[in-house]
């Protein structure tokens, strides 16, 4: 008799695995908030988080207001929900200031990208991307990206980079990550 319930403890246990592993797998986890998109150390080669005291912060709609001087007001009647803004420093002297902003759903998100698509007369394809995805605004040399996956939008200020093509292709591997850790 204990054979025969060591058995069946076996087969039950083993269901229950299998069941777990094809749930997981069926159903990948997705982010359910923008720190999730946080950076850390070799995620890209010669990347890291700045070492600047306030380099990454969690910003309810309030906070991100009051820290971007008015700059969110467009975002938040999108629905924005939750931010984060990060400073990631790579080979000196290029910089990405990175903001991730979680939206209500993926329609407020696109809402949000489409503003800043109508806003920003001279755009580049980033390569890898769709421009109804990303795109990259030069203004005056100055380069900022704009993607949206899901219900995220991404804006990414890009500084000290030697030209336009190597701006591009950091860009395209930054945001390549955020879509890898949508599990697109």
């Amino acid at each position: 008799m204990t054979l025969f319930r060591l058995i069946g403890c076996i087969a039950v246990g083993s269901l229950c695995l299998f069941s777990c592993k094809w749930e997981f797998f069926s159903n990948p986890p997705n982010p359910t908030s923008p720190q999730e998109f946080k950076f850390y150390p070799g995620q890209i080669s010669g990347w890291s988080e700045s070492t600047n005291p306030d380099s990454f912060a969690i910003w309810t709609n309030q906070e991100m207001e009051a820290n971007l001087d008015g700059g969110a007001a467009g975002w938040i009647q999108d629905g924005s929900v939750l931010s984060i803004q990060q400073d990631i420093s790579g080979p000196s002297p290029e910089d990405i200031l990175a903001l991730v902003i979680m939206f209500n759903d993926s329609a407020q998100a696109l809402t949000a990208y489409n503003d800043e698509q109508s806003s920003n007369p001279t755009q580049d394809s980033i390569p890898n991307f769709q421009k109804n995805v990303a795109f990259m605004a030069n203004v005056g040399g100055v380069y900022t990206a704009y993607a949206h996956f899901k219900q995220f939008f991404f804006q990414l200020n890009v500084g000290g980079f030697p030209s336009e093509f190597e701006a591009l292709k950091t860009t395209s591997s930054f945001l390549g990550l955020y879509q890898s850790d949508m599990k697109l």
